[in-house]
């Protein structure tokens, strides 16, 4: 499944009443050295213009960029271009199909002209049970509105969950014999219960080897699905090398960071704990995204935590 097929389909799933993470705010001095983008968020203006929108992104404030496909343009090209804009891409989102054994050469080959020091995958290599959609009642006596139906996540086994670590195990050692890291990116469904158990999250995270497979926390998405991410650095401290700092407001639609009720200051305080090296934005809310990404990086550069 391709990412955006992946968003769109999940997305539909959030519930408007989640939990968001919500602690004392850190009261530090500290503040981030180096901020990213994960190029998805304006996708549809690198489609249009790969060189003008890199240059507005460079221009808003951002250190580093996080590649979701490379439109078209070659390994050697996008090198030149990050080197003209003073930036780094230390990592690349890449779909199981460009990761599987007779794709990961030339994937790895890429990666390493460009500079990037991981390799992501973004959505599970292995497709999901649909559930069937179920009726959320949100009508009441005076709105009289229409019931909606929402879409639910897909379920996963115990068997399809061993079988992702050992991909993912696979994938981390090739990754490792070719100089690079390897990384997993969740959303909210991985917070789901596994026959009845412990959360598809945990079993990922214990079932992977820690010299081969780290984590990118997209810190929305696990406060969307009920995880708390301090939590999670105190479990399995070290597992988390890059945040995906992706701000949610009440209905758990992804808005500027800092307009949202994910206090990142709190988050970060613990970064050493959490083993993180990269800060990645990352936006899918329905305003301007240039706009919006330029806020939001503006918003973590004046941020203390």
């Amino acid at each position: 499944m391709r990412r955006r097929e992946f968003i769109k389909t999940t997305a539909a799933a959030v519930l408007s009443s989640g939990t968001l993470f919500n602690v004392a705010r850190s009261a530090g001095n500290r503040k981030l050295d180096k901020v990213g983008l994960q190029l998805y968020s304006v996708r549809n203006q690198m489609q249009e213009d790969f060189t003008g929108t890199m240059k507005k992104v460079a221009e808003a404030g951002y250190d580093q960029v996080e590649f979701a496909g490379y439109y078209d343009h070659s390994p050697a090209d996008i090198k030149k271009l990050l080197d003209d804009l003073g930036m780094t891409a230390p990592a690349c989102h890449s779909g199981y199909d460009l990761l599987k054994d007779d794709q990961i050469g030339k994937t790895i080959e890429a990666a390493k002209i460009i500079g990037h020091k991981y390799l992501i995958m973004p959505v599970p290599p292995v497709q999901g049970t649909p559930r069937p959609q179920s009726q959320d009642d949100s009508s009441n006596a005076q709105s009289g509105q229409a019931r909606r139906r929402r879409r639910e996540p897909p379920s996963y086994s115990m068997d399809q969950v061993n079988t992702m670590a050992d991909i993912f195990n696979h994938i981390g050692e090739s990754c490792k014999k070719a100089g690079l890291g390897f990384a997993y990116h969740n959303h909210f469904m991985e917070f789901q219960k596994i026959n009845d158990g412990e959360l598809m999250y945990d079993l990922l995270l214990q079932k992977t080897d820690p010299n081969l497979v780290d984590f990118e926390m997209d810190l929305g998405w696990t406060i969307v699905g009920g995880g708390d991410p301090v939590a999670y650095f105190n479990k399995y401290p070290g597992r988390f090398k890059f945040f995906h700092v992706k701000d949610m407001n009440e209905d758990n639609q992804s808005v500027v960071v800092g307009q949202g009720k994910i206090d990142f200051a709190a988050i970060f305080d613990q970064s050493k704990k959490a083993g993180v090296k990269y800060y990645i934005v990352e936006y899918e809310g329905r305003e301007d995204p240039v706009a919006s990404v330029a806020a939001s990086v503006a918003y973590l550069k004046k941020m203390t935590f």
